[in-house]
């Protein structure tokens, strides 16, 4: 799979190592080589720095790099009443490689253990293409943590539950993210955050 938008940095903005660590935007910054994803123990302890940077968290991005010191936001996402950590782990898991029957067994909401999926359909899935691609077309990869309250100064106009939403919608047009989507009400925050500020 490759990405089918040029070549990098796919007219996206680029950020230095330096810019990235020196923002006062950032709380928590984590990087690693797409590589160490596929070493089992490198992958536990990326996971478990990922639960101790990311606990209390509400906003992430994740940023890709092919080229010395030039960074591009590959993806942007919140979450309203829990941390972030957990959505992290997920989306590092679906860059991990697996065997055709991924061992995982699928629960329904009042049943445990209905099936064993077969890897091969599990890739079909959007979410797991995405990632891998993302695992699979930048060499380095990190993690940052905006810090909320500097994106979200406006919070005081925004109801509290839609902070996060409002933090994520920004962050991801300042950076012009990769594959950042908006969903529902997002598409409106995108259409007021641009014509704000152009």
């Amino acid at each position: 799979m490759c990405i089918l938008n040029g070549e990098f940095p796919y007219d996206c903005t680029v950020y230095s190592e330096e810019e990235l660590r020196a923002s006062e935007g950032h709380d928590a910054i984590y990087e690693f080589d797409s590589s160490e994803i596929d070493n089992e123990e490198r992958l536990k302890q990326i996971c478990d720095n990922i639960k101790i940077k990311y606990v209390g968290k509400h906003v992430w991005a994740l940023y890709g790099s092919n080229k010395e010191n030039e960074w591009i936001c590959l993806q942007v996402a919140s979450r309203k009443t829990e941390d972030v950590v957990s959505e992290i782990l997920e989306d590092i898991e679906c860059m991990t490689k697996r065997d055709s029957i991924s061992g995982r067994v699928w629960r329904s909401k009042f049943h445990s253990n209905v099936f064993q999926p077969n890897y091969e359909y599990v890739l079909s899935d959007l979410k797991h293409q995405k990632y891998k691609l993302m695992k699979e077309n930048f060499r380095k990869l990190m993690f940052v943590a905006p810090k909320e309250e500097i994106l979200g100064k406006e919070g005081s106009a925004i109801a509290r539950k839609e902070i996060y939403q409002h933090i994520e919608v920004k962050y991801a047009c300042n950076t012009n993210s990769l594959f950042w989507n908006a969903y529902g009400k997002e598409h409106k925050m995108v259409t007021q955050y641009i014509s704000k500020n152009n």
